[in-house]
């Protein structure tokens, strides 16, 4: 039970680096445009990037063997899905939502794919398994005193 609750949380704090927006409507038909416009390869190419550039931080970086021609062939990449995403086939919800929201809907809009391409990484088997594994390693004393001082009336 604690493991489970465990890895739910680790799961939730895995989405939750998602970019969260707060949409209007035409930036949210956007954010479902591409979405559905992408490949689930896109999507994995999608949070491949975003790893390239997290993995960049000084913090990360000792952790990853990715060269900065490895980042830049993995940005070009991203930069032309991102490209054909919003002025090919999304490009009339694009307009719509430059028009109703300005231009950081486009940007903001993204954030749909990030979700769904955080969904696409998480159904992997062996991200999957890391996420459970990651419960083994909880003192279960420090969560039971939680949840039991939470279900106190």
């Amino acid at each position: 039970m604690l493991k489970t609750i465990v890895t739910v949380s680790a799961v939730a704090l895995a989405l939750a680096c998602a970019p969260q927006a707060h949409a209007g409507p035409a930036q949210d038909a956007l954010g479902k445009c591409l979405v559905l416009s992408s490949s689930g390869q896109d999507r994995l190419d999608f949070v491949v990037f975003i790893y390239s550039a997290i993995s960049a931080h000084p913090s990360a970086k000792p952790y990853s063997r990715l060269t900065e021609a490895d980042r830049e062939g993995m940005s070009r990449k991203a930069v032309k899905l991102m490209e054909r995403l919003l002025t090919e086939d999304c490009r009339p919800q694009a307009v719509a939502a430059v028009k109703a929201e300005g231009p950081d809907a486009l940007g903001s809009a993204f954030s749909k794919l990030g979700e769904a391409a955080m969904q696409e990484l998480m159904s992997d088997k062996a991200v999957e398994d890391t996420f459970t594994n990651f419960g083994d390693y909880v003192d279960q004393s420090k969560w039971e005193s939680l949840i039991a001082e939470g279900q106190k009336k």
